[in-house]
């Protein structure tokens, strides 16, 4: 689905409307428009796509121990969870939608801020442990295993959704998978087993 570039006469009543409720949902006027327009010609772009799976996580999210935060300006949703570790960091998951070709795409990018060597040579020992046996179990079911990027105290997660996927099937599997992984890590930290580790990656899978 490709943009352009339109001139249209409006009513400055509509257009200070427009941009009072875009600072609200912190996006932008053409974003918001283009919003406006696909609900009311019910529409899907990848926009609105991006924005029902949002919706989504926001909602299986609520109550729950993590933090979450929609930047729809930067296409992004942050999910922050505590870490049991000295001076108290905070794990962040920033989760980002694309869509290309009708297929949905993205990123869960993970990483925490802090100067603690020890904690960021333990998060890097876990996710290498953890992308490792990703890779070993998708290709044992027959699964292309994603792009995975690691650095110290970062991982980001690429993966993909075939076009027919709802967007509450995409949400619930983002979720689960946040879910998992924070309790993997957290327990890993703890306790360094990695048979551990595996039960809980299987999980995700079953």
């Amino acid at each position: 689905m490709n943009k352009s570039l339109y001139s249209l006469l409006l009513y400055d009543e509509l257009v200070s409307a427009v941009d009072a409720e875009a600072v609200r949902l912190n996006t932008n006027r053409s974003n918001l428009i283009n919003k406006i327009l696909s609900d009311y010609f019910d529409i899907e772009t990848p926009l609105t796509r991006r924005h029902d799976i949002f919706d989504e996580l926001l909602k299986l999210f609520d109550n729950s121990f993590f933090r979450v935060e929609s930047a729809l300006r930067d296409g992004m949703l942050s999910i922050y969870s505590p870490l049991r570790y000295r001076y108290n960091p905070t794990i962040r998951y920033n989760i980002e939608i694309s869509r290309r070709g009708g297929e949905t795409s993205g990123e869960l990018r993970t990483y925490v801020r802090s100067q603690n060597i020890s904690l960021l040579n333990e998060l890097r020992e876990f996710f290498y442990l953890w992308s490792s046996m990703e890779v070993a179990l998708l290709k044992e079911l027959g699964y292309e295993p994603p792009r995975y990027e690691i650095s110290e105290g970062r991982y980001t997660r690429h993966f993909i959704f075939p076009a027919n996927a709802e967007t509450s099937e995409i949400a619930q599997n983002i979720s689960r998978y946040i879910n998992i992984l924070d309790e993997a890590m957290k327990n890993y930290l703890s306790s360094k087993n990695t048979n551990e580790v595996l039960k809980q990656l299987m999980r995700i899978y079953e």
